[in-house]
């Protein structure tokens, strides 16, 4: 990943996600060709993505999963949205330690994590641009 930088290394993950599953697959990007100056970020971006595509194939029944990665000059963000089965609360809560772990990762960056779930299964998350984190001067 660290050669082929976060864009190229996510369409590796969809091409890899479209053989593997049935499910549409639809990927959007905007403001995201400039260098990430952390490759911190870049590597849990990278995580992030992967893990929600290996949970869309696993769990969502989904018929169509749509990926936006977006910079706004301040932080990045990742869009996840799925049509299909949602998450059960219980699940969301005692569970699926993909999620958690997802959360804590994006928590100890200072970002944001929110997740709604009616209809299939949408996911917000902000990563700012620079590093807060204790562990990382």
């Amino acid at each position: 990943m660290a050669e082929k930088g976060l864009i190229s290394s996510v369409n590796e993950l969809a091409e890899k996600f479209r053989l593997r599953s049935n499910i549409q697959l639809d990927v959007y990007q905007s403001n995201m060709n400039q260098p990430i100056q952390y490759k911190e970020i870049e590597l849990i971006m990278y995580r992030i993505v992967q893990e929600l595509l290996t949970n869309a194939i696993k769990h969502s029944q989904a018929n169509k999963v749509e990926l936006n990665l977006n910079y706004n000059e301040r932080n990045f963000t990742i869009t996840y949205t799925d049509d299909g089965v949602g998450i059960d609360k219980l699940i969301q809560k005692h569970n699926n330690f993909g999620l958690a772990n997802m959360k804590e990762l994006v928590f100890s960056f200072g970002g944001s994590f929110k997740m709604e779930t009616n209809k299939g299964l949408q996911i917000m998350i902000e990563i700012p641009d620079s590093i807060e984190r204790e562990l990382i001067g």
